[in-house]
């Protein structure tokens, strides 16, 4: 999981994981990350009991702002959160 600060100034950023279905909090955890930073927050894989193949849906909350992706932990996929230029949150994955 790989959070990413592209706007002006430093940022509070919300990481809340929830394993699905059954809607169970796994992880939820605060960073600042300043201006341009770019960091490592967490292995989706090693944050639940399951590892791999574990459905879980990933909350980023920036600025007000809350978005989600749901997914299938892999080792190769990636999912990032990202406060943009404008401000915006959008949160994105990726498979292998």
């Amino acid at each position: 999981m790989i959070l990413r600060n592209r706007s002006d100034r430093r940022i509070e950023i919300r990481l809340q994981l929830v394993c699905e279905p059954s809607s169970e909090p796994i992880y939820e955890g605060a960073y600042s990350l300043e201006s341009g930073a770019r960091i490592e927050a967490l292995d989706l894989a090693a944050a639940t009991v399951a590892g791999s193949g574990a459905t879980i849906t990933v909350r980023v909350t920036a600025r007000g702002q809350t978005r989600s992706v749901t997914v299938e932990t892999t080792d190769c996929g990636e999912v990032r959160g990202d406060v943009t230029e404008e401000g915006t949150v959008d949160v994105w994955a990726s498979a292998c």
